[in-house]
């Protein structure tokens, strides 16, 4: 008989432990590798600059997932589609999509490549229908799972690899294990070593979903 994982402390505490890990070592790495090959003085503004380049990167692919989300939201989405979930943490940012909303978010699920998908369905030769959904509990993305036309899961927000993680309550995605058999299921936020994905129960055709964790901008790479 199969048991909701998500009940395992052990698992949270190994997620939550490893989280802190790969910004700590990346930030040694920056600093002794810059200080070895350059002097302080031309290493320090060197990585101003790029750290600038990098978050100026990130807003203008925030500010362009927004209007992407806004403008075409969904195609045929009527028929068998693809469910891009958003699965917000917080609260949805607001239609403005300024600096202000950027930092206050960090881009939240808006840098992780949306916009690459939204582009690709409207570019396609092939008609691709497609559907964005935007949600802020549980109770909204349970009925997406299990809805029979959403044939490929784009899931994107925060959690590991067991669960989704909102506000108020997770998903624990041993919830939703008897959702009707996916086409692919893509899980675009945080994974963990341990733990069963969505994939592991509902053993989609293809997969991306990962045992590690995974950040915003390299997610988009992964998209």
């Amino acid at each position: 008989m199969e048991t909701n994982d998500c009940e395992n402390k052990i698992i949270d505490f190994v997620h939550h432990y490893i989280e802190i890990l790969p910004p700590f070592f990346l930030i040694l790495i920056i600093l002794f590798g810059f200080g070895h090959i350059f002097s302080f003085s031309v290493a320090c503004p060197t990585l101003i600059i790029l750290f600038g380049l990098f978050i100026a990167y990130l807003f203008f692919s925030f500010k362009e997932t927004g209007n992407l989300v806004r403008n075409y939201p969904e195609r045929g989405s009527d028929k068998c589609h693809h469910a891009i979930i958003l699965a917000h943490k917080n609260d949805p940012i607001s239609e403005k999509f300024d600096l202000h909303e950027f930092f206050n978010n960090l881009g939240g699920e808006y840098i992780c490549g949306i916009d690459v998908l939204i582009k690709e369905f409207q570019s396609s030769s092939k008609e691709i229908n497609y559907k964005v959904y935007e949600v802020t509990t549980k109770e909204q993305v349970i009925p997406i799972f299990m809805n029979e036309k959403t044939t490929h899961l784009w899931i994107f927000g925060h959690g590991q690899r067991n669960k989704l993680r909102f506000k108020d309550a997770d998903l624990c995605y041993f919830e939703v294990r008897n959702a009707p058999q996916k086409v692919f299921i893509g899980q675009f936020h945080c994974n963990s070593i341990f733990g069963k994905s969505f994939g592991d129960y509902n053993k989609p055709k293809n997969q991306d979903i990962t045992h590690f964790l995974r950040w915003g901008p390299f997610i988009r790479y992964s998209v």
